[in-house]
């Protein structure tokens, strides 16, 4: 992949080997999945409709946009997009804005955004920690010295 961090608003990304950590808190067990959809939403977007002179980015809500997003890509280069309000005819649509093309203004699909909807504590992952198994999930049937342990087996 070529993206090597993502900043959305108050939450840092940083790719390393294909798995996507918290820059602040790498040891934080980060939903990989949700990470990914984030950044291939970004990637792989298909607008409904460009808008090749908009009126001021207020009308959009682009000038304090919901959601911004930033990749940075391994060759250093970045895109940064901001996803403002609901398309006043059609609020299954939202209106982005992307570093890439500043005069410019597109109509997507509101669901992109959605994408973005996230925070720190619903982007935890409780079933890439350990800690999470229940008291009564059985761990090890029989574990080390139990019964027929094969170490104990073992000539001395």
């Amino acid at each position: 992949d070529d993206v090597v961090s993502m900043q959305m608003n108050d939450l840092d990304f940083t790719q390393t080997d294909g798995s996507w950590t918290l820059t602040n808190d790498a040891g934080y067990a980060l939903n990989q999945s949700s990470v990914k959809k984030m950044v291939n939403t970004i990637l792989q977007m298909q607008t409904a409709w460009t808008i090749t002179t908009p009126d001021a980015a207020s009308t959009y809500g682009l000038d304090d946009p919901d959601v911004t997003a930033t990749l940075t890509f391994t060759d250093g280069t970045s895109l940064t997009v901001r996803f403002g309000t609901a398309s006043a005819s059609d609020d299954s649509l939202c209106y982005l804005a992307s570093d890439a093309a500043p005069t410019v203004v597109y109509e997507v699909n509101a669901d992109h955004k959605a994408a973005f909807a996230v925070t720190k504590e619903t982007l935890y992952d409780a079933t890439a920690t350990a800690e999470t198994a229940a008291t009564t999930d059985v761990v090890a049937q029989y574990p080390v010295g139990g019964e027929n342990d094969y170490a104990a087996s073992l000539p001395d």
